[in-house]
């Protein structure tokens, strides 16, 4: 954020080395993170246009995430875990530990 206070040009760096789909949960977990952080990326490329000027490389950035994502869904071995006590969890529960170790 130091370059939009000091209004110079953001940079979008897409340095995605992605692998055909995730191996492990963290893996897919790492390339959600990514897709949040390249839609920050374009949002505030609508906001400040002047200073997000990226937006292509940050679009093909998400598409490749999307796709890396999708591909790995498809697989389907995936079992999400509880980071603490390793009990399967559902794919889209929103937490990384389960109702037990929460409360414990």
């Amino acid at each position: 954020m130091q370059d939009l206070e000091a209004q110079r040009v953001v940079k979008y760096h897409d340095d995605l080395d992605l692998p055909k789909y995730a191996r492990t949960n963290e893996m897919l977990l790492r390339a959600e993170d990514g897709v949040r952080e390249v839609s920050l990326y374009l949002w505030l490329s609508f906001k400040f246009p002047d200073s997000f000027v990226d937006t292509h490389i940050a679009q093909s950035a998400r598409e490749k995430l999307n796709r890396f994502i999708e591909n790995s869904l498809k697989k389907g071995d995936f079992v999400k875990k509880c980071t603490r006590c390793s009990k399967e969890l559902d794919l889209g529960y929103r937490f990384n530990i389960c109702d037990d170790c929460y409360r414990g």
